[in-house]
């Protein structure tokens, strides 16, 4: 795993690769926010004081997605399937991304996040040859995904 700029993983237990074996080009989209334990929030007073609020994080209530070019439609079936199993039991499912340089290195416990994604478990280009193209997953972490 991790052999070039672009991410390599799994989702729910499925493999990103295509029918070859090799990895999908994944760019991670909003994962910034799970580099960083700390979230907070900043305000000045009337008498300019600055007032911050922090909180540990943990990776938790982060929202981020990923963009795959192009993966066969099997493994998208497979993720939505494996997706569906885990959030229908009450579970969160993982999110296992790497890349080369570390940017973004992820290990999540994952759920769907539907509201950005208009109540859809993914979005999704077009399709050729056994491959859907542009498919894109949200989720917001709950958690670190120790194994």
């Amino acid at each position: 795993m991790a052999t070039t700029r672009w991410a390599s993983g799994s989702v729910a237990g499925v493999n990103l690769v295509d029918a070859g074996g090799r990895d999908c080009r994944v760019d991670v989209l909003d994962g910034e926010a799970l580099k960083g334990t700390l979230v907070g929030d900043s305000v000045t007073a009337l008498d300019l004081t600055v007032h911050t609020q922090l909180i540990n994080r943990s990776e938790k209530s982060v929202h981020f997605g990923i963009h795959i070019a192009q993966i066969p439609i099997g493994a998208v079936e497979g993720i939505v399937t494996a997706i569906e199993a885990a959030i229908g039991a009450g579970n969160s499912f993982p999110v296992i991304l790497a890349d080369s340089s570390g940017v973004d290195d992820i290990s999540s416990l994952c759920v769907p996040d539907f509201a950005a994604m208009g109540g859809r478990a993914f979005q999704r280009g077009g399709m050729a040859a056994g491959y859907v193209k542009d498919v894109i997953f949200r989720f917001i972490s709950v958690g670190v995904y120790a194994p």
